[in-house]
């Protein structure tokens, strides 16, 4: 099995297993109000950019077979997804738009939960 495969086998478990968990499947039960959905759509919104900084020093530090996957994929991701012509963070910024009235960027929002947690 060549190191994509074996990569691809890993992470396809990890994000089957995060779903089964108790925490996303309370997550996922939860009626979604407009506002929880304005919460959650901030909360996208910083996780969205998070993870792009996570895949690059990810990036930086795998074989370079793994980088060619990852960068295939962060493409969509940073450049341009085309089931959405767009790229994801602006997608959740257009998402934010018709939820959250008006739009401040998810970094000015006070008090945000994810975002204490992920910056420390």
């Amino acid at each position: 099995m060549s190191i994509v495969n074996e990569l691809t086998a890993t992470l396809d478990k990890m994000v089957n297993d995060q779903f089964e968990s108790p925490e996303f499947k309370h997550l996922l039960s939860v009626p979604l109000t407009l506002e929880r959905g304005r919460f959650y759509v901030v909360q996208s919104a910083l996780y969205t950019s998070n993870r792009r900084d996570c895949w690059g020093y990810v990036q930086g530090s795998a074989p370079l077979e793994v980088k060619r996957v990852i960068w295939q994929h962060e493409s969509d991701e940073l450049v341009n997804d085309p089931r959405a012509n767009m790229d994801h963070y602006t997608l959740t910024v257009k998402q934010g738009e018709v939820v959250c009235r008006p739009w401040s960027e998810p970094a000015s929002t006070p008090g945000t939960t994810s975002r204490s947690a992920i910056i420390g």
